[in-house]
């Protein structure tokens, strides 16, 4: 696995910028976060891509992030307020699909890559956790054994009979076998498809002293299927004939683990708690910690995922996002008009005096080399906010002063040949 790494949850709160060796690293406060899924859609005559995660979580909250080394986050309204606990986007390029599944049979759905959702007509009150499809039928699992699938991502959906009254907790459709799908739950709980849900076979585990959390889902990457499933004490399990037998594996933790993902049919992570993050490189027949990603211990980790393959951008959903790229990369700068403004500027920031956050505006009339740079009273270099090329149009930074003391600041843009510097207040 490349060694770039993110971790995250929801709600932008705070961010600053820290040296990581060779690499940099960000870390983004965020709240309310559960679920998180990634994907890249390519649309138009001239296959333009988007590249796009979606975040979902607490009171129905939805936030999208677009971009690859410039990755701007969105807060999305959501036709919900119950619990999001999962999200999943289409594992295909050329389709913009994304279902999420929380609390109460709640079901969400995107028809353009998230960009705004519609609600499902509910058919149970369980809470559902577990949301897969490849093309055609879309499976959601849940409390009390539930099993619902659906024709397409927001058609309508039905119950099937799944022969347990289990909670289940994560599902996986074959992207090989058609019709074939894997379903994994409490207390060693796996069922498994073979005729797209008309019939479930039981195949779980005789060890009922621990539950399964997540199965290992198609990537966008990959057709190859790599069935790896994780839970509580630390367990891991593969199966190579498609849930009929399972092999556990050796994990190297007692730890609950929370998701597992795998970026090619190689590489993969599997996340929990206790700050736990464990590599393979070989499919899931071992794994491995790499010191490059020590990690807190009181961080619990929700999910797992990738934002950008070509700069090597990996995520793990906990109660904060941490970013490590060997690439410059830029959170939370956002291009909120792409009209081309008739001059070069750079507003006040707003607010101002601010405490411990503000919001720094600017625009340019033509593709240039941007920088923004915070310096102390001393004229000390701070933060570089912004340093890459960037098209014309408005733009807005966050900055964060949360571990600086009170005092005058300075902020200045340099772009094409406009350079203009303004003072700001931090008073805590």
């Amino acid at each position: 696995m490349n060694k770039k790494f993110i971790i995250i949850s929801l709600l932008i709160i705070s961010f600053t910028s820290i040296n990581f060796g060779s690499c940099d690293s960000y870390f983004i406060g965020i709240i309310n976060a559960i679920g998180m899924s990634s994907g890249d859609y390519r649309y138009g005559e001239n296959s333009t891509w988007l590249e796009y995660t979606i975040y979902v979580g607490a009171n129905g909250s939805i936030m999208r992030s677009t971009g690859d080394n410039n990755i701007v986050f969105s807060v999305i309204p959501s036709p919900t307020t119950q619990q999001l606990n999962n999200v999943r986007v289409s594992p295909h390029d050329s389709f913009d699909d994304a279902v999420a599944v929380g609390n109460n049979g709640t079901v969400v759905y995107s028809f353009n890559a998230g960009n705004s959702w519609a609600l499902s007509a509910p058919v149970t009150s369980s809470n559902l956790y577990g949301i897969d499809f490849i093309f055609g039928n879309t499976f959601a699992v849940g409390d009390a054994g539930t099993i619902m699938i659906a024709p397409y991502p927001g058609g309508a959906w039905t119950l099937q009979t799944s022969g347990t009254t289990r909670n289940l907790r994560a599902i996986k459709v074959s992207a090989q076998v058609s019709g074939t799908a894997i379903v994994v739950g409490e207390k060693g709980t796996i069922l498994r498809t073979t005729n797209a849900g008309v019939n479930w076979i039981n195949a779980s585990l005789t060890d009922t002293t621990f539950n399964f959390n997540d199965i290992s889902q198609k990537g966008i990457y990959f057709t190859i299927d790599i069935n790896c499933a994780v839970g509580s004490n630390g367990r891991i399990y593969k199966t190579t004939n498609y849930g009929a037998t399972w092999v556990q594996k050796t994990s190297g933790t007692t730890n609950n683990l929370r998701k597992v993902y795998f970026n090619s049919p190689d590489s993969g992570v599997v996340v929990g708690d206790n700050g736990t993050i464990r590599l393979t490189t070989n499919g899931g027949e071992t794994w491995f910690q790499d010191a490059f990603f020590n990690s807190p211990s009181g961080r619990n980790y929700r999910s797992a995922g990738i934002i950008n393959i070509d700069h090597g951008t990996y995520a793990a959903l906990s109660d904060s996002l941490f970013i490590v790229s060997s690439d410059p990369l830029f959170v939370g700068v956002e291009n909120i008009n792409s009209a081309i403004p008739g001059e070069f500027s750079l507003s006040q920031n707003y607010p101002n005096p601010f405490n411990p956050s503000t919001k720094i505006k600017f625009q340019i009339t033509k593709l240039s080399d941007t920088k923004l740079i915070v310096y102390d009273i001393q004229g000390r270099e701070l933060e570089i906010l912004i340093n890459k090329t960037l098209t014309a149009g408005t733009y807005e930074a966050d900055f964060d002063g949360s571990k600086y003391s009170s005092g005058v600041y300075f902020y200045k843009l340099a772009a094409d040949e406009f350079v203009e510097t303004k003072k700001m207040v931090l008073i805590k």
